[in-house]
């Protein structure tokens, strides 16, 4: 079987939704089927081979709307069996909206920021192209272009169903999962020593985890300030992804220097081998491959009703 798998950029390292083509694309071609990703951009290495989609120069509404339409006729001239839509889609297949409902999302951001800022975002969102067009293919998919629905959580299904409840007869729910063979409890005993001496950490004190790439939207700003009224005990708290050490410099503000350790994002398994805990005060996470991977290698998760995982 050949499956097209459709999204804007595939590398791994960026997180959930590419993490999870990647796992699942791995698999299909351990099975013998042929996964093929379109898109607009693509990491090296990466499982299954990679199409690029030409688009062109156009305004970014209209570059999402001919992204979304190219890639799946892309697919469909190539002869898939099986097209997967990742990204916001006119039609698809399987509909597999990673992020959940464009609405949601849109309204846990200008949560994030507050009264008076998220009322100056949520003006933006109405007035951006860019979020109209996606409002727009996803109402298009859930109305009927998608002839089944994949949910990452009950959460997941209970906005689409909100959104249009038409499409509830189309919905399976499949949560994201993890590999066992991979993130596992052993890991402490793998890592925890050696990280701790390489970062200059107390293996004695509490090591708390944040991991994701949209702080504010995963609440980081939150765990600053609460992390700030900890002062009866040591602790340190790491955190890794592409803005960490900017996100670390803000903890300053907060009274957190020297409390905040930026770690290496190449390899995950390691920081939940140092960490006792990981915390997600999350204001928005359809169901967070990073909470079952911490779970399934022994660490609690301190998350919030907001994340699908819980």
């Amino acid at each position: 079987m050949r499956v097209a798998f459709l999204l804007d950029h595939y590398d791994p390292a960026r997180g959930g939704l590419e993490r999870a083509t990647a796992v699942l694309a791995r698999h299909l071609q351990r099975d013998g089927h042929e996964a093929r990703v379109y898109g607009l951009t693509a990491a090296r290495d990466v499982p299954g081979s990679f199409h690029r989609v030409e688009v062109g120069r156009a305004p970014r509404g209209e570059l999402e709307r001919s992204l979304a339409e190219r890639s799946v006729a892309a697919a469909r001239a190539d002869g898939c069996d099986l097209v997967v839509g990742m990204r916001h889609c006119p039609e698809a297949d399987v509909y597999w909206p990673h992020g959940g409902s464009h609405a949601a999302t849109l309204a846990a951001g200008e949560a994030s920021r507050g009264p008076l800022a998220g009322t100056v975002a949520r003006w933006l969102h109405r007035v951006s192209p860019r979020h109209r067009v996606f409002l727009a293919l996803e109402e298009e998919a859930l109305a009927g272009g998608a002839r089944r629905i994949w949910a990452v959580s009950d959460l997941v299904r209970r906005e689409l169903v909100e959104a249009v409840p038409a499409c509830a007869p189309r919905i399976d729910v499949h949560a994201n999962g993890v590999d066992r063979d991979i993130f596992h409890p052993r890991l402490r005993d793998r890592h925890r020593d050696a990280f701790c001496r390489h970062l200059g950490i107390s293996p004695d004190a509490p090591v708390f985890l944040f991991l994701g790439t949209n702080r504010r939207l995963k609440g980081w700003h939150v765990l600053l300030k609460a992390l700030s009224g900890i002062t009866h005990l040591r602790w340190t708290c790491v955190t890794a992804g592409p803005d960490a050490a900017e996100a670390a410099l803000g903890g300053e503000g907060h009274g957190l220097t020297g409390r905040l350790v930026v770690a290496p994002y190449d390899d995950v398994r390691p920081l939940y081998g140092a960490a006792d805990v990981m915390v997600q005060p999350t204001f928005r996470d359809p169901c967070s491959l990073s909470t079952l991977e911490a779970l399934a290698s022994g660490v609690p998760v301190v998350t919030t009703t907001a994340n699908g995982a819980a």
